[in-house]
C-alpha cells in the first residue's frame, strides 16, 4: 500500500475524500474569481488549474 498525506489505507476512502477535497477547491477557485483571471484553452491555465 502507497503512503498518503491522509494516512488513509482503504482505497475506496481515500478516493472519496480526494474527490471531495477536489471538489471543495474547485468551489473555491470558482467563487474567488481565480478562474476569470486565466485565458481559457491554454496550457498555462490548464498548469495553473
Amino acid at each position: 500500500m502507497l503512503e498518503n498525506k491522509l494516512n488513509i489505507t482503504d482505497s475506496s476512502e481515500l478516493a472519496r475524500i480526494e474527490e471531495k477535497i477536489s471538489k471543495q477547491k474547485a468551489v473555491e477557485m470558482f467563487e474567488n474569481g481565480f478562474l476569470d483571471k486565466l485565458e481559457p484553452g491554454t496550457y498555462g491555465s490548464l498548469a495553473a488549474i
